[in-house]
């Protein structure tokens, strides 16, 4: 049968006229790494990276692990960096790598069916983007279960052993631009998402030393830029209370000396209140200035007060600069507990946040803990 080629056409020439990869090939890559197989990787398995380096480093890491980047073991997953002030792109294993790495031990003894709690029906509130791209606000009503457990198998010393950990749903979701809307894929598939976080769970259960956090687990993780603060009335609006407050400042700073009734100092104390309003007024991206509001509950330990509108991310970083700064665990525990309505706070706004400042603060725990430990064995006889 003839190929249907036109008289000037080939398959060669088709091969050689196909348009350039998505992203350019850094000058410098690992051998193995070829023209054909870069433009897959940049257009099909990773479609939405945006750093050609982060595409290198995960075709490093599956090379490293004997894996197939072409079934896609790990993905690409863009976050936030408090330490670089920016977005950046991550590494994370999916689900698929997390079950190759188990059975590559050759002691998993499989699972059994996914068990769900009972079905929950919440209203979400938050901005999102609309096809034309603009922040709208948005309304979803989804039903979803409370909890996911799935049992998986081992066999140790012999025997097969059950691991199994509950997940639970509002715990887990994945949310869309820093809202808590649920994003699309946890809006569209309510239980296929739980099931994949609570393997994941079971299985680093049984298998502590292999499995890692997969992706799917990080994609409350994968946000866009936060929606902005809802517009204010007019630009030269400001509310009553903020000018009174100006006014008091600007009145204040051109006679600094003169006393105020309640002798405090009148130019600083107008100025601390102006820069409260300013923050209160700017919306949830304002930066924060000055020293961290803090209430001394004698001993050196303090509660934390959460400036207006300040971002949980923040409070919790201002939280663990005291936190680390501890020797002894006693003090850890009492700054916990000194803070512990805003700790209450956190787990009913942002309960995957509260999760990350339990893990670092139980980190800082298990340091001064594993220290001691060190500094009594070194100890002389």
């Amino acid at each position: 049968m003839a190929d249907d080629y036109d008289d000037d056409e080939s398959p060669g020439t088709a091969l050689t006229t196909t348009a350039a990869p998505r992203l350019p090939m850094p000058p410098v890559a690992p051998s193995g790494m070829s023209a054909e197989l870069w433009r897959i990787l940049t257009d099909a398995i990773f479609p939405n990276a945006r750093e050609p380096q982060k595409i290198l480093l995960a075709f490093e890491w599956c090379r490293v692990r004997n894996l197939d980047i072409m079934k896609r073991p790990v993905n690409i997953v863009r976050m936030w960096s408090s330490e670089l002030g920016r977005y950046t792109e991550t590494i994370w294993p999916s689900i698929n790598e997390i079950e190759v790495t188990a059975s590559r031990t050759n002691a998993w003894a499989g699972m059994d069916e996914p068990k769900f709690g009972p079905d929950k029906t919440q209203k979400f509130k938050g901005r999102k983007k609309d096809r034309r791209k603009q922040y709208v606000d948005v309304e979803v009503e989804l039903t979803f279960p409370e909890w996911c457990s799935v049992t998986v198998y081992r066999v140790v010393n012999g025997m097969r052993c059950a691991f199994s950990e509950p997940v639970y749903w509002l715990e887990t979701y994945g949310r869309a631009g820093g809202t808590a809307l649920p994003n699309d894929m946890w809006t569209k598939r309510p239980k296929g998402q739980l099931i994949k976080v609570a393997k994941a769970f079971s299985l680093r259960a049984a298998f502590p030393e292999e499995a890692d956090y997969s992706a799917d687990e990080m994609e409350g993780q994968m946000i866009e830029a936060p929606p902005p603060p809802a517009p204010a009335p007019t630009d030269n609006w400001r509310p009553p209370e903020q000018q009174a407050a100006q006014s008091v400042a600007a009145t204040a700073g051109s006679s600094p000396a003169e006393p105020q009734s309640d002798g405090a100092k009148p130019a600083q104390q107008a100025a601390d209140q102006a820069g409260k309003l300013d923050r209160a007024g700017a919306g949830e991206d304002a930066p924060l200035h000055g020293e961290p509001e803090l209430e001394d509950l004698g001993g050196g330990i303090v509660t934390v007060q959460r400036h207006e509108n300040e971002p949980w991310r923040d409070w919790c970083a201002r939280l663990m600069v005291f936190i680390r700064n501890e020797t002894e665990v006693a003090p850890i525990d009492q700054w916990v507990e000194a803070n512990k309505n805003e700790i209450a706070a956190l787990m009913k706004d942002a309960p995957k946040m509260r999760a990350q400042l339990d893990a670092a603060i139980n980190k800082e725990r298990t340091k001064i803990i594993n220290r001691k430990k060190d500094e009594e064995n070194n100890l002389p006889l």
